[in-house]
């Protein structure tokens, strides 16, 4: 049974990621450099393709992160640009046990 539901919710996500796809999401190899860039400051919050089957979560700073979470600068393809930073990634922090 618990492989059953495993497999259901796998194949719910992949779903979602290509209804998704299907829906126009923004693509980085889609837009310049400064475009993507654009993107994310306006919408402090945004799920950006980076290729036909990644995508990412990308935010304009720390309020856009959960409070165990930090922004760490990141890096994509854009249509101009190999290595363009077009905001940061929401990235857990493992905070020491005291």
């Amino acid at each position: 049974m618990r492989g059953t539901t495993l497999w259901i919710g796998a194949a719910g996500i992949l779903t979602l990621a290509a209804g998704a796809q299907a829906q126009g999401m923004p693509d980085s190899l889609n837009m310049s450099c400064a475009q993507a860039h654009a993107l994310v400051q306006r919408s402090g919050a945004i799920v950006i393709a980076t290729g036909p089957t990644e995508f990412e979560r990308y935010v304009s700073g720390r309020s856009f992160c959960n409070p165990d979470q930090e922004p760490r600068s990141s890096f994509v393809r854009s249509a101009d640009d190999p290595q363009c930073y077009i905001g940061d990634r929401c990235v857990d922090v493992d905070y020491p046990i005291r």
